[in-house]
């Protein structure tokens, strides 16, 4: 008879798995964990990912549009078009990510409380 038990684990492992759980959520909520340096390090890797991607599809389609007339099948060319695509919306990507990172302003307590002000009706 199975009572007050989950499936498949032992009432430690569902005790363990739970407080693993309740402390990820603890250190998700708290605010003062913020590191401009590491948002700054990551927005270097992912720019540097998206050039990178940039300079493969430049390298595609040059090589795709200065080769042999005709020999050059055109999935080629689509598929450098496409890695310039991706790296360009990477890079864009990578630039909002940066800014919302390093925009983290702490919410100010008086400003919640307030109501808005209400307007001429």
């Amino acid at each position: 008879m199975i009572s007050g038990r989950s499936f498949g684990r032992p009432p430690v492992c569902t005790a363990f798995y739970e407080s693993v759980d309740k402390g990820m959520k603890e250190e998700k909520n708290k605010k003062d964990n913020y590191d401009p340096a590491r948002s700054g390090s990551f927005a270097v890797l992912r720019a540097a990912i998206s050039a990178y991607l940039i300079w493969l599809g430049y390298g595609i389609v040059r090589d795709a549009l200065t080769g042999p007339q005709g020999q050059v099948p055109l999935w080629v060319l689509l598929f450098g078009i496409l890695f310039i695509a991706v790296g360009a919306a990477f890079a864009v990507y990578a630039w909002r990510r940066y800014r919302r990172e390093t925009e983290y302003t702490e919410p100010d307590e008086q400003t919640e409380d307030k109501e808005p002000p209400e307007g001429d009706q």
